[in-house]
């Protein structure tokens, strides 16, 4: 058979095929390949309210540790991450919510009332109760504040990890 110069030639329409099925597979591969490197670098965790309990709980002039789990999710695995947080109340008309992790390497710190003070276990950290400046010890700063709101009757705050080591507050 021979090929007319303006009819479809059997090598035209395998070339056609063959195209189309190359662009085909390309967008079939192409799609779920790049919204796996791209969805997970343009992703963050929005961090969720967590209650930490009724507001009248936390009385005056005596900080209290909340703690708590976070659920994280890294493919198929699923797993709760333990945190806590200080709540203090100088006054009655104030609150104060801030991470308990120490600024220089992630300790949780605890609360000494014999010098009205968070006290990092690790490196002998030391930290103001009122403000959380760091009064002693490694901490490149002082202890983190955490967002916090009081809806029904109930305190609630937007936990949040920070970098630790560094003198900027560094959202992870």
């Amino acid at each position: 058979m021979e090929p007319s110069s303006e009819g479809i030639t059997r090598r035209r329409v395998l070339a056609r095929v063959a195209t189309a099925l190359g662009a085909f597979l390309a967008t079939g591969l192409g799609i779920p390949l790049l919204g796996a490197v791209a969805s997970p670098a343009g992703q963050r965790d929005e961090s969720s309210w967590i209650t930490l309990g009724p507001s009248a709980d936390f009385p005056v002039g005596q900080p209290r540790m909340v703690q708590f789990g976070i659920s994280r999710a890294d493919g198929y695995l699923q797993t709760t991450l333990p945190r806590a947080v200080w709540v203090y109340r100088p006054d009655a008309s104030t609150l104060i919510v801030r991470n308990a992790r120490c600024t220089h390497l992630g300790c949780l710190v605890s609360y000494r009332s014999d010098s009205s003070a968070f006290v990092c276990p690790c490196h002998g950290g030391v930290f103001a109760l009122g403000d959380g400046r760091v009064l002693d010890g490694p901490p490149p700063r002082a202890m983190d504040p955490l967002e916090f709101r009081v809806e029904a009757g109930q305190l609630q705050t937007r936990y949040q990890d920070f970098q630790v080591g560094v003198p900027n507050r560094v959202a992870l």
